[in-house]
C-alpha cells in the first residue's frame, strides 16, 4: 500500500485521500481498510456530502480547484448551472496551463450539463 511506503520512507504521519465522484463509492472508500493485527487505514473519501456545490463567485475566485472538484462532484445538483459559470470565473484566476488540466478533468467528469444530451446551459442554448 502507498499510504505505508510512504509513511515508512517519510517517517512520519501519511493520510490516504480518495477524491470520489459518486457519494455512494465515497462512502464505501470511508470504511477502514485492515492491515493485518499491526493496524487499520481509514482513508479521507472527498465526495458530494463533503464538498458541496460551489456557486458563490468570490469563493470559485479564491479556490478555483475546489469549484472544479464541487462540479465534478455535484453533477446533478439543481444550481449546476449557476456553479459552471462561477467555476468559469473562478479558472480566471489560474494559469493557462491549469485551466487546460482543469477543464480536460472537468469535461472528462460526469457533470449532466457538459454530458452529450444533458440539458445544462450550452444544449439549452442549442435548442432556443
Amino acid at each position: 500500500m502507498y499510504a505505508a511506503a510512504l509513511r515508512a520512507r517519510l517517517k512520519c504521519d501519511t493520510a490516504l485521500l480518495v477524491v470520489c465522484l459518486s457519494r455512494a463509492v465515497g462512502r464505501w472508500c470511508e470504511q477502514p481498510i485492515s492491515m493485518g493485527p499491526s493496524g487499520t487505514v481509514t482513508p479521507v473519501a472527498i465526495h458530494s456530502d463533503r464538498l458541496p456545490l460551489i456557486t458563490d463567485r468570490d469563493e470559485a475566485r479564491r479556490r478555483p480547484e475546489l469549484a472544479v472538484l464541487s462540479v465534478a462532484m455535484n453533477g446533478d445538483h439543481p444550481d449546476i448551472d449557476k456553479a459552471l459559470e462561477v467555476m468559469l470565473e473562478g479558472l480566471n484566476e489560474v494559469d493557462r496551463q491549469g485551466v487546460q488540466l482543469y477543464l480536460s478533468y472537468r469535461v472528462a467528469g460526469r457533470c449532466s450539463g457538459l454530458r452529450a444530451g444533458g440539458e445544462g446551459p450550452r444544449r439549452r442554448a442549442a435548442k432556443a
